[in-house]
């Protein structure tokens, strides 16, 4: 599942670059009040339905039946007093509350969860309006595996969980101040093989919602003018922490130490890319070498990886949204397909005005085209 998300953040920048035709920045978003002084804060209420897509045949829970939930988002519309506001031509951002009842509620049961959430305009007219919807967050699920309850219940072996929701939103403009919705969507439930199983729970849904100012809305746009971007290539170090399940449910959690170096160059003011080389030691993988093959001293060779790395950061003021593709140089006792996939959030911690140089941390997600392996937690140096 994350492979298709993978693919819309990448794409999403590109498609955003020929958009811009679309409207000027001075366009303006309803005929409001001209006092207003650019509050814009929105609440959202949609209701939803839907079904679980069974992206693999060891998915063994009774899936049949209608996915039903609701969602409440609390928006606000900017207007220009970030730059990144009209780099992203006035994204709606804020937090979304979501309850969701899975089919078969008795084996799946329920999941409940908090996600921030951005809405970027696609097309903005008069009456009709296109956005495109991403929210990520966590969920706590009522109903995990169990092997002494129910062996079919398979798909999740944790209560808390990492939840995505990539969402296409078209609006119908009622008033100033209010909208109807109509969105649809892939909603993916998982917890990164913190604990096993871990196949993750995908819905597609479809459903309505009401948009109502619940505070005055800006009168007009007002872009801020971007300031020079430094586009000369930068050395880049990481350091990343990870733990996992290794082979067996509901067995003992190890953890797993990432190192990264390469280099990056940041294009335009939202947008970034990577190029380099990470490392991986799993202490999992070396226990399990030095328990079963104790004469064959290949521990360090057979807990570590190595790979070949680029990746594309999506910049929105202080965070960034990340997207990373790699290649297996060498792999241990854990071989994965050739190919892994990475996607996660960066929060700049400090940056030097003189020099250019920067501290960042984030959470990662590496998964291979949607089998989420393990997340990692990591802090990183660029200069």
């Amino acid at each position: 599942m994350q492979k298709y998300l993978l693919l819309v953040l990448l794409l999403l920048p590109f498609s955003y670059s020929f958009a811009q035709t679309h409207w000027q920045d001075s366009i303006l978003l309803h005929q409001a009040n001209p006092s207003s002084q650019g509050k814009g804060w929105q609440m959202e209420i949609s209701c939803f339905g839907g079904g679980i897509w069974k992206h693999t045949p060891k998915f063994k829970s009774d899936h049949r039946g209608t996915d039903i939930g609701a969602e409440v988002n609390i928006l606000r519309q900017t207007f220009g007093n970030k730059a990144w506001n009209a780099t992203y031509h006035y994204p709606r951002v804020g937090y979304t509350l979501l309850f969701n009842r899975f089919p078969n509620v008795n084996q799946l049961g329920y999941a409940f969860g908090i996600l921030g959430t951005i809405q970027l305009p696609i097309y903005r007219g008069d009456k009709l309006q296109v956005h495109l919807g991403l929210s990520d967050g966590l969920a706590w699920l009522s109903n995990k595996y169990e092997a002494t309850v129910d062996t079919n219940r398979n798909a999740i072996g944790s209560h808390i969980n990492e939840v995505t929701s990539v969402k296409l939103v078209l609006s119908y403009v009622l008033s100033e101040y209010a909208s109807v919705k109509w969105n649809t969507g892939i909603t993916h439930f998982s917890n990164a093989r913190y604990q096993t199983p871990n196949l993750g729970i995908n819905i597609i849904t479809t459903g309505l919602s009401l948009n109502y100012a619940i505070a005055d809305m800006p009168a007009n746009y007002r872009p801020l003018k971007v300031g020079k971007v430094d586009k000369t290539w930068k050395k880049e170090f990481r350091f990343g922490f990870g733990r996992t399940e290794f082979l067996v449910p509901n067995g003992p959690k190890w953890n797993i130490y990432v190192l990264y170096g390469g280099l990056s160059k940041q294009w335009n003011s939202v947008h970034r890319f990577r190029i380099g080389l990470r490392g991986e030691y799993n202490a999992g993988a070396a226990w399990t070498s030095k328990f079963f093959f104790p004469q064959e001293y290949k521990v360090l060779e057979n807990a570590s990886t190595f790979a070949f790395q680029v990746g594309e950061e999506w910049l929105i003021g202080k965070f960034g949204i990340v997207g990373n593709l790699g290649y297996y140089l060498h792999q241990g006792l854990d071989p994965q397909m050739a190919i892994y996939q990475q996607l996660g959030i960066n929060y700049l911690l400090w940056r030097s005005a003189s020099t250019g140089r920067e501290l960042f941390g984030g959470i990662m997600m590496k998964h291979h085209l949607g089998i989420a392996q393990y997340p990692e937690a990591t802090i990183g140096w660029r200069f």
